[in-house]
């Protein structure tokens, strides 16, 4: 004992060299160790008060031990129970911290002053922050939060982590310990689901992970948008297999339940069975169209694909022949899922709706509306006595396996519900909806929501004026327009495929004018000149409309139809720029491609 006290003195010497417990300028190895030493020597106490400072979470995080400082947190709770109430209080303040911003902090350690500044007036984080910006204000650059919460916001869910890129799909261990998260960039991030901390992150060669599945407990198999499979050991990080396996994008993985064979399917019409882990192909199935997702029976033996000419189809893969083709759906098939007894089959589809079928006469025994959007997963739990779905409304509900009842539901409805409540509650009014875009005039700045419209705040103050009623649907970019009375319009597109003008008014309300439709898919980007305004979506064109026009025209009610589409991507529309003159118009979308076009021609066209 004596020789770990020696050895924690020394490493605190380093770890604080200005004697001040500020922890400034240390030595990463010496905050590393310290714990250890403190908890070998005794000295229990003096660690629980290390773990209520600020300034020592503030080296860990600063220094990237993040997930280190967490491990000691963990250490400190099995190795005594504090008795004073005050210190196990400051604690636990300090440990709630860590866990609500983990998942920034972990990827930029930089944002924890600011975190700290954005929690409640007079809690601990915000008054060491305030004391820290006093202290160095040359050296710290922070914003404001003019209409933060009083208090801490209590969420139900905990966020594991943040990615740099959007996630694409999720697997979880066969024994539950690990869940790996694939993203549109290609990386695969390993997950301890006890600790919420990243173990390991792989990088694949392939253009974006599509899908993922634990095919053994150190064996993980991906697939990607562009056709390939890859089978990962989790434990050294290599790559073991790569195959080849589509010529278009994998849209949907399976395992078997003995782990011994893997089911993919793809836009190129076709479902492959593969042997794991060797990766060698075991069966082909042909399609008469696109599939967009497979499921094995729990037996092993059929194999059920669906796809976009809204019919679900079983194979008995081992002899290649068809079983059955179930038909009833009005859309595009996007999910499925056996129960564990493989007596039902559950489906569901792009416009919402789940049919169930019984197994083996495969006949429809009921279906019912269970999302605002597409469904996009199925899962039987419980032996098949829940059913979980999940889908593009951003909202997970649980069923009643064979019944179709709803039990329960995760999502930001009832936060949509409370934010239209409380529209003229200013600043105590929040929104749980991440924000996709924002736009500012004068005093007056407007967001755009995933699936909560849009709302106007004034910039000053910070208290939000108005909230747009309507459907929920995504609003991905804004634009203010002036017109020649100075009451200014406001430009918004989302992905219901219609772009819709509104009038600010007094006291900084909105009234909805218009709507310019014709476009086919989500509206992606905005852009305006003097005498155009341009949209752009995912239908990859671009469409012009008037500003003259829209000007007249505003005050009148109905659909306003658009006067010129361009055509030349092939793919969505991302993004719009006129020219400093207004007589170009450049384009860039996900073809990767920059199109220039000349908008003063008749027709317009490519420059």
């Amino acid at each position: 004992r004596r020789a770990h006290l020696l050895l924690a003195a020394h490493l605190w010497t380093l770890a604080d060299p200005g004697g001040r417990d500020r922890f400034l300028h240390c030595e990463a190895e010496a905050l590393r160790h310290l714990p250890f030493h403190l908890v070998k020597g005794g000295q229990l106490a003096v660690l629980h008060s290390l773990l209520s400072s600020f300034h020592f979470l503030h080296a860990h995080v600063r220094l990237g031990l993040l997930s280190h400082l967490l491990d000691t947190f963990s250490l400190s709770d099995s190795s005594m129970e504090l008795e004073d109430g005050v210190a196990h209080c400051k604690l636990e303040v300090c440990r709630d911290f860590l866990h609500r911003h983990a998942p920034v902090l972990s990827h930029w350690p930089a944002l924890f002053i600011q975190q700290a500044l954005n929690e409640p007036e007079g809690s601990a984080a915000h008054v060491w922050a305030q004391g820290i910006v006093g202290r160095e204000t040359d050296s710290v650059r922070l914003l404001r939060w003019l209409n933060k919460p009083h208090e801490i916001q209590k969420k139900a869910t905990d966020t594991v982590t943040a990615f740099h890129w959007m996630p694409t799909c999720v697997s979880v261990q066969p024994k539950g310990r690990l869940a790996v998260v694939g993203t549109g960039q290609g990386s695969l991030h390993i997950i301890n689901t006890e600790t919420g901390q990243e173990v390991r992150s792989l990088m694949s060669s392939c253009d974006g992970i599509s899908g993922c599945v634990f095919l053994q407990e150190g064996l993980l198999g991906s697939t990607s948008f562009d056709g390939q499979i890859e089978v990962w050991d989790i434990d050294s990080g290599c790559r073991t297999v790569e195959v080849d396996a589509h010529k278009n994008s994998i849209t949907g993985c399976d395992v078997t339940t003995d782990r011994k064979n893997l089911a993919t399917v793809s836009l190129d019409s076709k479902l492959k069975v593969w042997a794991v882990p060797k990766g060698s192909l075991a069966a082909t199935l042909n399609n008469p169209c696109p599939l967009n997702c497979v499921t094995f029976h729990p037996e092993g033996h059929l194999v059920v694909a669906g796809g976009w000419d809204k019919a679900v189809r079983l194979w008995n893969w081992l002899t290649g022949q068809s079983v059955a083709t179930l038909s009833g759906h009005e859309v595009s098939v996007r999910s499925l899922s056996f129960s564990p007894s493989g007596g039902l089959l559950t489906s569901g589809c792009l416009s919402g709706d789940v049919r169930l079928w019984s197994a083996p006469t495969w006949k429809c025994v009921g279906h019912y509306r269970a999302h605002q959007g597409a469904t996009e997963v199925l899962q039987f739990m419980e032996g098949g006595r829940l059913l979980l779905s999940g889908g593009s409304d951003n909202m997970v509900h649980l069923w009643s396996g064979s019944l179709g009842l709803s039990i329960g539901q995760l999502g930001d409805s009832m936060e949509r519900s409370a934010a239209s409540q409380g529209q003229g509650s200013g600043r105590s009014a929040m929104v749980e909806s991440p924000a996709l875009c924002v736009v500012v005039a004068g005093d007056y700045v407007a967001v755009g929501y995933q699936s909560d419209g849009i709302h106007l705040y004034h910039r000053d103050s910070g208290e939000r004026r108005w909230v747009s009623e309507g459907p929920g649907v995504s609003v991905r970019c804004l634009l203010w327009l002036q017109t020649e009375s100075q009451a200014e319009l406001l430009v918004s597109g989302s992905d219901d495929h219609v772009v819709r003008l509104w009038c600010r008014e007094t006291e900084g309300h909105m009234r909805s004018l218009c709507r310019l439709v014709g476009h086919r898919g989500p509206v992606l980007a905005l852009a305006c000149s003097p005498d155009l305004l341009a949209s752009a979506s995912e239908d990859f064109t671009v469409s012009l409309w008037s500003v003259q026009s829209l000007r007249v025209e505003a005050g009148q009610s109905g659909d306003l139809i658009l006067t010129s589409v361009l055509r030349g991507h092939t793919g969505g529309v991302t993004c719009l720029c006129f020219s400093p003159n207004g007589q170009e118009l450049l384009s860039g979308g996900k073809d990767q491609s920059l199109l220039v076009w000349d908008v003063r021609a008749s027709p317009p066209g490519l420059s």
